[in-house]
């Protein structure tokens, strides 16, 4: 799956990030070996790497190796990494050093939180996962996690998945026959 996934990234990266791509593609297919998938049905793994090369795209400001390694951070210096990752909860007792290396810790804890959302907010389908994600909670509107949950859903449908939707409760996400 990591050529697949280095392949994504590259249609979401602008041109002059390709070098720190490879990297990032390993990183991200460790972290789906060794978490919860948030998505059901035979192209789960799939689903959720989508969505996390979505999440990291947004919050990582297009893969920009400043922010992986924290030299920029986002709101006021409380998210850290690609993954955007809220000082707290998310980081599962880890120091700011160890998000800031990079590697694969920043994409797993990232996947943590958006199973995390999925499991608590079972309900509001993949649109809440990402609003949990971008703001804490699966209800509260954000045009982060709206951006991030259409480039998802179209991502999803030109990659031949099939119940990804943004605007229905999660279903199993399946391949298109």
């Amino acid at each position: 799956m990591e050529a697949w996934i280095l392949a994504l990234l590259a249609y979401l990266a602008p041109p002059d990030r390709a070098a720190v791509l490879p990297a990032q593609a390993d990183n991200l297919a460790t972290a789906l070996a060794f978490g919860p998938l948030p998505f059901r049905g035979p192209a789960a793994a799939k689903a959720t790497a989508i969505a996390l090369a979505v999440i990291a795209h947004q919050e990582g400001m297009g893969f920009d190796p400043r922010v992986e390694s924290c030299v920029v951070t986002g709101d006021q210096g409380r998210t850290v990494s690609l993954y955007g990752l809220m000082r707290g909860a998310s980081w599962r007792g880890h120091a700011r050093e160890d998000l800031c290396r990079g590697g694969p810790l920043p994409a797993y804890l990232a996947l943590l939180v958006l199973a995390g959302y999925a499991e608590r907010c079972p309900s509001s389908g993949p649109a809440g996962w990402f609003r949990g994600y971008s703001t804490g909670s699966c209800a509260v509107l954000s045009d982060a996690a709206a951006v991030m949950c259409a480039r998802w859903e179209r991502l999803a449908r030109q990659h031949g998945l099939v119940g990804a939707s943004c605007v229905t409760r999660a279903q199993p996400i399946t391949f298109a026959p």
